[in-house]
């Protein structure tokens, strides 16, 4: 018998290429190298027939709706004011409902923007931290109906122009700071900036009755979300960042925070590009600005509860409070519910409160952040 052998050729490996990204036919291309800090964020942005397609409606309403919340919640403040706040005003807001904004804002009433759908929307459930942050306006509201009076401990009242409850928290301050965290950095980057939402989102076909697609409009809200500005920090003096809220201690407490406006730019020419990979990036770089201010934001209020008199300290402390709340919304480091949870209750935050407060503790939970988030 003769054996027969046939002879075998290698097989060719088929050659990996990276596929090129298909721009939508109602798109003309934007080449990168059009960006800078400059250039205002919808400048570029237009459909065939030159209509500009960024709209930042819906993230500037539910913006102010935080900034009429916030001016609210501090008109006991002022010097002399002796203003009682109702928390019934407080939650009408949050949901708006009840037609509660008045002045500036009094054009929200017939909008639908309301933060309470919008906060802790990534969490498992969101119900719980919006119940809190109704608690968080009782409290608040209650410490209100001593404004007349003189806070020390165990008593509501004012320290200097502080509003404080029996326990030494100014009430208005963890609410603005924890809210940044629960609306802006949840609502921001970890519902709209998430990759399996950005991966989801319609880019090849417009909304009906709009002229941009889902995945324009959901940057386009994470934009709106943060600031009201056209670019970001275009009103930066030596006094002021022109900015309110997270963008405000963005820059304050990011070294980098002029690349911000680039990374909401890059990102959104990517969308016209439909390069998901790039978006991806972007959205990576907004989160991690946001949340390295956020733990920063909370080092720094420690610090500062340690060296400044007793009046700024209760201050100092209670924005620490709120940015340490913010820190379960971190998630990109890995921080989650109880590790936020660990550094209130170092902190006095159910219990004594900033009379109990010690360096000893201010120092454990600044070195528990250091760690967590490597700086």
């Amino acid at each position: 018998m003769v054996a027969s052998i046939a002879s075998c050729k290698k097989e060719e490996k088929p050659e990996v290429t990276t596929p090129v990204p298909t721009i939508p036919a109602f798109r003309s291309d934007i080449s990168y190298s059009a960006i800078n800090d400059t250039i205002a964020y919808d400048a570029l942005f237009v459909d065939e027939k030159q209509a500009k397609t960024v709209d930042l409606t819906e993230g500037n309403n539910h913006l102010n709706v935080f900034k009429a919340l916030d001016a609210y919640a501090k008109l006991p403040n002022p010097s002399g004011s002796t203003t009682v706040l109702e928390s019934s005003v407080l939650n009408n807001m949050f949901s708006n409902s009840g037609s509660p904004f008045t002045g500036t804002y009094a054009y929200l009433n017939g909008s639908s923007a309301q933060l309470r759908n919008k906060v802790a929307s990534s969490m498992a459930n969101p119900e719980a931290t919006r119940i809190e942050m109704e608690i968080f306006f009782t409290r608040l509201a209650t410490a209100s109906e001593s404004v007349a009076d003189s806070a020390y401990q165990g008593h509501a009242g004012k320290l200097g122009t502080r509003l404080l409850d029996e326990n030494g928290i100014e009430w208005c301050q963890v609410i603005a700071k924890s809210l940044m965290g629960a609306y802006q950095l949840d609502h921001i980057g970890n519902t709209l900036l998430n990759n399996a939402r950005l991966e989801a989102a319609n880019n090849n076909k417009l909304v009906e009755g709009k002229n941009y697609t889902e995945l324009e409009h959901i940057w386009d809200e994470a934009y709106a979300s943060l600031t009201l500005n056209k670019r970001i920090y275009q009103n930066l003096t030596s006094s002021s960042n022109g900015e309110s809220m997270l963008g405000a201690y963005i820059q304050e407490y990011n070294p980098n925070f002029t690349a911000l406006h680039s990374y909401f730019l890059k990102g959104r020419v990517a969308i016209v590009k439909n390069d998901l990979a790039e978006v991806k990036i972007q959205a990576q770089n907004i989160r991690k600005a946001m949340e390295i201010a956020i733990a920063k934001s909370a080092i720094a209020y420690m610090e500062k509860t340690k060296d400044v008199n007793t009046s700024s300290a209760a201050h100092a402390l209670s924005e620490g409070l709120g940015f340490v709340y913010s820190l379960r919304f971190c998630t990109l480091k890995g921080a989650n519910e109880q590790f936020s949870e660990d550094q209130l209750t170092l902190l006095g935050f159910y219990g004594d409160g900033f009379w109990g407060v010690t360096p000893s503790r201010l120092n454990e939970v600044i070195a528990n952040i250091q760690t967590k988030f490597g700086l």
